[in-house]
């Protein structure tokens, strides 16, 4: 027997083994075939799965797109819809402004009408304050004179009557002039007829009595004391401003018989000549505490005591320390130069004047004229004496005169 299929024949043979080639060629080919099949509906599967794949993501895609644009629409008709209801708004607004302008422009002309009234009625009313204000002006500048001329009618008057009054005082002070004049005269006249009968009475006296020397007398302002003893009873020397002058020892003063005594308890400086009081004259000696300007402290300013001598005199001395700083004319400091802090810089100096100065010690310390004499200490250390008794006591004394100043 044959079978044709896939040009496979099978041939049947009496032997088992052609039988057994047979069939088993026959399965493989069969199941070769089977695979190549299922292969092939595989691979068919397979491409038909991807296209429709493919044409599912087109399809989304399409879906998608087709959803985005009616979404698009919507906005856009959304849009459109608000869009035409607010031009509608913007429509009323628009004719709303509109109206608002046209009573605005009304506004406007009424307002510009209203000021040119306003300033024409503001030209008139200047007008009319200025002719008032003149008014005014010239009623005031009348009465002024009016008054004017009435206080000056009244002055007129016034002086009148002061005239009138002067003019008869003037008169009375005259007459009681006269008659002041009359009984001083008369007691003048009275005065003089008893000092001649005095005098006569005197005279004959005089011619009777034998001439009598009379002793040396001495003068303390203008009043006469015999001596110095007497002097000194009748004066209190802390306090007074008393003088006392022997003219006569003075004259026999030769420098070298003169000595100088200060006593700080009396402020008083003394003059001895051949050891007797020729001048007692009131002096300012060192202050116990004299104020500082400079410094604003107050200092230990007293005179020291002790026996000293006369190492210079000059007649008309500038202190070297005491005095004033000058600039452009103006004083800027007075006092010790020492303790002057400022600038020195275009400055003047100048000293106090120092006059009959007689020196005592180095530091400074002398006598000299000045006419600030006081009755207690009042020095920066040197002592004051009265112009005129520094001059006799500077002419009196020499270079190593001693000078004693007590307590």
């Amino acid at each position: 027997m044959s079978i044709a299929n896939n040009n496979i024949t099978i041939t049947l043979s009496n032997s088992k083994e052609v039988k057994q080639y047979t069939l088993t060629k026959t399965i493989k080919y069969l199941t070769l075939s089977f695979l190549l099949t299922i292969i092939a509906i595989f691979t068919t599967a397979i491409f038909h799965a991807q296209g429709l794949r493919g044409t599912i993501s087109q399809l989304n895609a399409d879906n998608e797109v087709l959803t985005n644009q009616s979404n698009i629409n919507k906005e856009l008709a959304e849009d459109f819809a608000l869009s035409k209801k607010q031009y509608i708004k913007y429509q009323h607004e628009i004719k709303e402004i509109a109206i608002l302008r046209n009573r605005f422009r009304k506004k406007e002309v009424m307002i510009l009408a209203k000021a040119e009234n306003y300033e024409k009625n503001r030209e008139t009313l200047i007008v009319e304050a200025t002719k008032k204000k003149e008014r005014l002006i010239a009623e005031k500048l009348a009465r002024k004179v009016l008054a004017q001329n009435e206080r000056k009618k009244a002055e007129a008057r016034r002086k009148k009557k002061q005239e009138a009054r002067i003019a008869a005082e003037n008169i009375r002070k005259k007459v009681e002039a006269r008659a002041k004049a009359e009984i001083i005269r008369k007691k003048r006249q009275k005065k003089r007829m008893a000092l001649e009968k005095l005098a006569k009475k005197k005279k004959k006296t005089l011619a009777k009595k034998k001439k009598i020397k009379t002793k040396d007398t001495c003068l303390a302002n203008n009043k006469i004391f015999k001596n110095y003893n007497k002097f000194k009873k009748n004066t209190n020397l802390r306090k007074s401003y008393k003088i006392f002058q022997d003219k006569k020892l003075l004259s026999k003063a030769t420098k070298y018989n003169t000595k100088l005594k200060i006593d700080i308890s009396e402020q008083r400086v003394r003059l001895y000549v051949d050891n007797k009081v020729a001048i007692d004259s009131p002096c300012t000696t060192g202050a116990k505490r004299k104020f500082e300007p400079n410094t604003k402290i107050y200092r230990d300013k007293r005179t020291p005591k002790g026996t000293f001598k006369i190492t210079e005199k000059i007649s008309d001395k500038r202190s070297t320390i005491f005095g004033k700083y000058y600039h452009k004319g103006k004083v800027i400091y007075k006092g010790d130069k020492r303790k002057y802090k400022g600038n020195k810089k275009g400055l003047q100096y100048k000293g106090a004047s120092l006059k009959n100065w007689m020196r005592l010690t180095s530091s400074g310390i002398g006598l000299h004229a000045s006419k600030y004499i006081k009755r207690h200490p009042g020095t920066n250390g040197c002592i004051r004496l009265p112009y005129k008794i520094s001059q006799t006591i500077f002419k009196s004394v020499r270079k190593g005169t001693e000078v004693s100043i007590v307590n």
